[in-house]
């Protein structure tokens, strides 16, 4: 699930940083400045000058640039790592169509994803003879990749991921995200034709598609749904098991309910006494910890043979007060009763046109809570969140650490009854 948009508002702070906007809009205002105040703001309609100055690279060429390190390491073409217009709009054209999900795909997709959690539960409360730890972040990888794999690939072929042994997710998850951290710098990128750690988990799981190609590789659909969407999928689980949700238990009941019955109108229904559905928990998860917090792209002037980096700073949009007030930094799903329409407009986890992801309006928020609801159903009520040294874990009222790595090192203590 990639986050993405092209028209900016610009912001100068050492390298320049820009603020993804809706093209419709005539100016923004989507950052605090009493909370960055060492950056510049400048407001476009387009974004496409800066202090009168043309970017001189087309908007598929700005974004695919950025996303070289990914072809490299995933062996992927897809639509955030190609420049041809054509390919382009038709792998959206079948990302739309992949997601566009009837009630019965989503009834499957519950039923598979709450069936690998108790397959994982009767695997690991096996093997120990009263308690044991076990660490949370492996888990929710491998729930999501389950998720996005039913989802994306064995829903057309009226297969299921239960012939897949979760120590296999449990593979790929891991070497996904160990490529993409290693991704980030020269010296630790490993391509794709080498990395045969990722390749062997990814023929384990699914050895009748094609890794080869760079168009047919199965991490063209994977990385967009599974990449983000596990770090989202965390963090809300955190807040409404550990955090701020115990002083709220219909929120819990809220997600609960809805994998239980994954249904649009279940999706938004209320409980009281706040008023808070499943959608609602989502989208201020979205917001506090949105899980791409800036978009880069590659600036060309017209004088300068080399471009510049730029990024939009989603993560600011998300978090200013100026915008959400003074509770910004704080998870309140009830702001999401009324909101104005700047909060809407800066409300960006998915991007916006014209590179608006294709999960944004249904499938992505509905999938997130599916897989908390599960995760809380499955586990919230038999287990302590403990920490490496085995202390139990009591989070304050600040913000959880958005940082990839922010939550490792954090486990499930299951006592056997």
């Amino acid at each position: 699930m990639y986050q993405d948009n092209i028209n900016l508002c610009i912001v100068l702070l050492v390298t320049l940083i820009f603020i993804t906007t809706i093209s419709a809009r005539r100016y923004v205002r989507v950052l605090a400045l009493e909370s960055f105040n060492r950056k510049e703001i400048y407001s476009t309609p387009t974004a496409k000058k800066i202090h009168g100055r043309e970017n001189h690279l087309t908007p598929l060429k700005s974004r695919s640039s950025q996303n070289e390190s990914l072809q490299q390491t995933f062996g992927i073409q897809n639509a955030f790592t190609s420049a041809e217009e054509g390919y382009v709009k038709e792998f959206v054209k079948m990302s739309r169509g992949l997601v566009n999900i009837s009630s019965d795909s989503w009834d499957i997709i519950a039923s598979t994803t709450q069936d690998a959690v108790e397959r994982w539960k009767s695997d690991v409360q096996g093997a120990c003879e009263s308690r044991f730890e076990v660490e949370l972040v492996p888990i929710v990888q491998s729930l999501t990749l389950n998720a996005v794999l039913t989802a994306l690939f064995f829903l057309k072929k009226e297969a299921a991921t239960k012939g897949v042994p979760f120590k296999a997710l449990t593979k790929l998850a891991k070497a996904i995200n160990d490529s993409w951290i290693m991704s980030k710098q020269k010296d630790t990128l490993i391509a794709f034709e080498h990395n045969d750690q990722l390749r062997t988990a990814l023929i384990e799981v699914l050895p009748d598609e094609n890794i080869s190609n760079p168009r047919e590789n199965p991490l063209n659909l994977i990385l967009p749904g599974f990449e983000t969407m596990w770090r989202i999928v965390l963090r809300c689980f955190l807040e409404v098991a550990y955090k701020t949700g115990k002083a709220h238990s219909n929120w819990k009941e809220a997600l609960v309910n809805y994998s239980e019955k994954p249904t649009a109108e279940q999706f938004k229904r209320v409980f009281l006494p706040d008023r808070v559905s499943a959608n609602s928990l989502v989208k201020e998860a979205l917001r506090l910890y949105p899980p791409t917090k800036r978009i880069h792209r590659a600036w060309r002037e017209a004088s300068s043979p080399k471009p510049k980096e730029v990024a939009g700073d989603i993560e600011a949009c998300h978090l200013s007060t100026s915008i959400w007030g003074l509770t910004a930094g704080q998870f309140d799903p009830s702001r999401w009763e009324k909101v104005t329409r700047e909060q809407e407009e800066a409300f960006l986890p998915f991007g916006s046109k014209p590179f608006e992801c294709p999960a944004k309006p249904l499938f992505g928020p509905r999938l997130v809570g599916l897989l908390v609801g599960t995760l809380l159903s499955a586990f919230s009520h038999d287990l302590t969140l403990v920490s490496v040294y085995g202390d139990t874990v009591e989070f304050g009222t600040k913000r959880l650490n958005n940082e990839r790595s922010g939550c490792y090192d954090l486990y499930l203590e299951l006592v056997r009854n």
